[in-house]
Parts: structure tokens; sequence; C-alpha cells
């Protein structure tokens, strides 16, 4: 996998070691950040949350369940909010019904 100037869209935004429909969502949504003039660096720091979500859950289709995980987090809260805002605008393409609750000062 290259990051170079020749590397294709597909390769460069590659998310190995996944299943193969999360890792074709996940690659369909960083190809669609591309397209809406995302920057290289929000595109990559996007896939690193969403592959570590996924990996760590196991699926992204259970809006509930990534809410529990990143809530339950041992960080601060702005890096549960860039997970949930990442996740959030995954959902949003995907046309999944995700609701983001506003934090409570936790």
């Amino acid at each position: 996998m290259g990051y170079g100037r020749h590397a294709t869209h597909s390769e460069q935004y590659a998310t190995s070691s996944l299943t193969s429909g999360v890792e074709s969502e996940i690659l369909k949504f960083l190809l669609w950040m591309k397209r809406e003039g995302y920057s290289e660096s929000s595109i990559r720091n996007v896939r690193k949350v969403l592959q570590k979500l996924a990996r760590r859950i196991g699926t992204l289709l259970d809006g509930d369940t990534v809410k529990d995980h990143v809530s339950n987090m041992d960080v601060r809260g702005g890096t549960k909010k860039n997970n949930l805002l990442a996740y959030k605008a995954l959902c949003d393409l995907e046309g999944l019904q995700v609701r983001h609750s506003k934090s409570r000062g936790h």
C-alpha cells in the first residue's frame, strides 16, 4: 500500500485486515471524502478512527454498539467526539440512522 503520487485511490486508502464488507464501506466513504474535497490529513484521520472501531467492535452497522464502545473508551472527551463524528459521517453517507447525543460534560 503506497501513499505516493502514483498510488491509485483504492490502494492509497486501503483498509487491510478487516472483513471485505466493512473494508469496502470504509473505502467507499474515504473516496467520497476525497471527491468532496476533504484534506488528505482529514481522510487519514477518519480512516484510522473507522478502522480502529471496526477492528475492536467487529461491525460498524450497529450504532448502539459503536456508541457504547466509544463512551467507554479511556480517552478524553474530544477524542470520543471525533470518533463519533467520523462514524456519524459514514452513517449519513450510508443512510444508517444513528442519533448523536450531546455531551453532558463527562
